[in-house]
């Protein structure tokens, strides 16, 4: 594309929103402050008893431009008659003694932050620029749980898939192209499917390029 793309209409689609009030606010993380101007992304993980927050943001010494990422601490996996912490809606509709991943939230949190911190020579990812680990405040439904924030770098652009029909056939070659030169990149730094014999080459029939790629693949067609 010579310009970039406009923003979809509809973007973002959130089926659930209870964050939408974090907007304006200024989050120190790590060592710098961070204006949040957006949310566009917000989920609940039952299993793991968090929430997590995907926000546009802004850093506020120079207004360069990141995504900040929440991982909210939703409580005690134990029945709220033996707390104090109210109680998500979506919670209270679990058994809490099936919950028996809960205790993977935090080793998630910890994959995410070493995935940045590992591809963070391979152009085209996001890289990390600060995180923190911080006690949630009054503005939080469970305040005193832990709060997780991780900033990264914001890519530009908008998922592909909302642009089905627009795209002239050189740009989605483009993008197919920039997605394998990725998922090449990360392989190359030792992280590649291998077996005992050789490493697999990654192709548009390589099962990670199918799993990541499926929604360019699956409405754009092979090349």
């Amino acid at each position: 594309m010579n310009e970039p793309a406009s923003e979809p209409e509809g973007y973002p689609e959130l089926e659930e929103e209870t964050l939408g009030h974090l907007e304006g606010k200024v989050y120190v993380v790590g060592t710098k402050g961070f204006r949040l101007e957006r949310l566009v992304g917000e989920s609940m993980n039952v299993s793991y008893n968090q929430r997590r927050a995907v926000l546009w943001a802004t850093r506020t010494s120079d207004g360069f431009e990141v995504i900040i990422k929440f991982f909210i601490e939703c409580g005690s996996t134990f029945s709220p008659i033996f707390n104090n912490h109210r109680q998500h809606p979506i919670l209270a509709t679990v058994d809490v003694r099936r919950r028996i991943f809960h205790r993977l939230g935090r080793t998630a949190i910890e994959a995410e932050v070493q995935a940045l911190e590992a591809g963070k020579d391979v152009k085209g990812l996001p890289h990390m620029l600060e995180r923190s680990s911080e006690v949630q405040g009054p503005e939080f439904e469970y305040p005193g749980g832990v709060l997780d924030i991780v900033a990264m770098t914001r890519l530009p652009g908008y998922p592909l898939n909302l642009f089905q029909g627009q795209l002239e056939q050189w740009e989605v070659d483009y993008v197919k192209d920039e997605v394998l030169r990725i998922v090449r990149g990360i392989c190359s730094l030792g992280r590649a499917v291998a077996t005992a014999r050789r490493e697999w080459s990654i192709s548009e029939n390589t099962n990670v390029i199918k799993q990541l790629g499926r929604d360019i693949w699956w409405f754009y067609g092979r090349s």
